[in-house]
């Protein structure tokens, strides 16, 4: 073999290398490029997961607080009613005779130092 076969030689068998390095590297890219699409295909799911989530609490929270404005409006009906029905009560008392009245004065008493009555006084 002559020096300029040699030659030839080396530089077909570089060429062959360069082709092969640069097939790695593609096959490198594309290897990155492939984790790369795994790991927006797993956010994706984490995102939809945490979408999901949220509508669940959102939805969640919505009725938990219609139940308790429900339970306020009821609850404010039977206070006033309570109400109501205590001005009734102190109305007839305020129409009751004089002696009558005194005798009140007892229970009157004793419903100032109930909890309820001083509510119901706070109010008035």
């Amino acid at each position: 073999m002559t020096a300029a076969e040699f030659q030839e030689l080396i530089l077909q068998k570089f060429s062959t290398l360069e082709q092969n390095m640069a097939t790695k590297q593609d096959l490198s890219t594309l290897e990155q490029n492939m984790a790369t699409k795994q790991d927006l295909s797993t956010l994706e799911q984490k995102l939809t997961q945490v979408h999901e989530s949220q509508v669940r609490m959102e939805h969640e929270l919505t009725e938990k607080i219609t139940a308790l404005f429900d339970a306020r409006e009821v609850q404010k009906g039977i206070n006033d009613r309570l109400f109501s029905t205590l001005e009734r009560m102190e109305a007839k008392i305020d129409a009751l005779p004089p002696k009558a009245q005194s005798q009140g004065a007892l229970s009157s008493r004793r419903r100032r130092r109930c909890p309820m009555a001083m509510i119901m006084t706070a109010k008035g």
